[in-house]
């Protein structure tokens, strides 16, 4: 497969996602109060937008794209087609709480109950929820969803997950990477070219969250599986063929040393940079420190999410 062309495909992917989610976010933003039976227009546009990426990343490396699931429409939670009065009177619930921007928490928990244990219908509605709410825990609902709900459910599922992972990218405070829900989605992800988008998302990271991904995904016993992680595995390690997890292990030890020398570096060209012009010093003594702080702030508030 031609390095370059996956290359442009993955770059070319991720800036499409990129777009979508900044316009529906932008939309998102002019009424502060939002729901999902107000945002259906949004979810459409950037589900054409997620479809047409993907259309492209596979199309620039010679896939056929028809492989792919079509996509079904969102379904309109404030005028449910109910199979039952039962049914109607949850789906209102759901909505009533998704109205109230002070229930927000009430409605995460409805519609994980509804997700787990509700019609393809109350499911639908889960998904649509959870994709405005976001959330590590709507995250783990919606990959479970992929793998164990039917194929339009499953789909949508994907899509709502792909907009909070692609929503994580540009995030002031994004969720923690988390590798294990990265690959039970790539697991679950119904064809090929499902996993292919997952993929294409997951490169976006940097390689220490990557590439232990996708050596877990290449021992996989699904062949079709373990082939594109190989094939990921060497786009996300410039170009070096990696056939098993030791050979992974040892480019990433050597990346990882490799930063650590390029930020050391930097640091002694900053201090040579004071010592040579000393009435810079004290504005570099007060930049690390505010460095440092934020770095602790930020540790601080990863552990804190990573208890809950």
């Amino acid at each position: 497969m031609n390095k370059k062309n996956r290359l442009v495909a993955v770059l070319l992917t991720v800036a499409l996602l990129l777009l979508a989610f900044l316009l529906a976010h932008s939309s998102r933003q002019a009424k502060p109060v939002t729901t999902p039976a107000a945002s259906n227009a949004a979810a459409e546009a950037e589900s054409d937008a997620a479809t047409s990426s993907t259309a492209a990343t596979l199309a620039a490396e010679g896939h056929s794209t028809t492989a792919a699931k079509a996509t079904p429409a969102y379904i309109k939670l404030g005028a449910p087609l109910a199979n039952s009065p039962e049914e109607q009177a949850v789906l209102v619930e759901l909505q009533d709480l998704m109205d109230d921007a002070g229930r927000h928490s009430e409605a995460k928990a409805k519609a994980i109950a509804m997700a787990a244990s509700g019609s393809d219908l109350q499911q639908i509605a889960a998904v649509n929820a959870l994709r405005w709410i976001g959330g590590s825990d709507a995250k783990k609902t919606l990959t479970q969803l992929m793998g164990s709900a039917g194929e339009e459910v499953s789909g949508e599922a994907l899509r709502a997950l792909t907009h909070l992972l692609t929503e994580d990218l540009v995030a002031e405070r994004p969720d923690p990477f988390d590798p294990a829900l990265w690959k039970d989605a790539i697991q679950n992800a119904y064809n090929d070219a499902e996993r292919e988008s997952l993929f294409v998302l997951l490169s976006a990271h940097p390689p220490k969250d990557v590439v232990p991904v996708l050596l877990d995904l290449q021992e996989s016993k699904d062949n079709s599986l373990a082939e594109l992680a190989t094939e990921y595995l060497e786009t996300n390690t410039n170009g070096t063929e990696i056939l098993n997890r030791e050979q992974g292990e040892e480019w990433l030890a050597e990346h990882l040393q490799e930063q650590e020398n390029i930020k050391t570096e930097e640091e002694l060209e900053k201090e040579r940079d004071a010592a040579t012009n000393p009435q810079d010093l004290p504005r570099f003594a007060e930049l690390k420190r505010i460095l440092a702080e934020e770095a602790a702030k930020a540790e601080n508030t990863e552990n804190a999410e990573k208890k809950d």
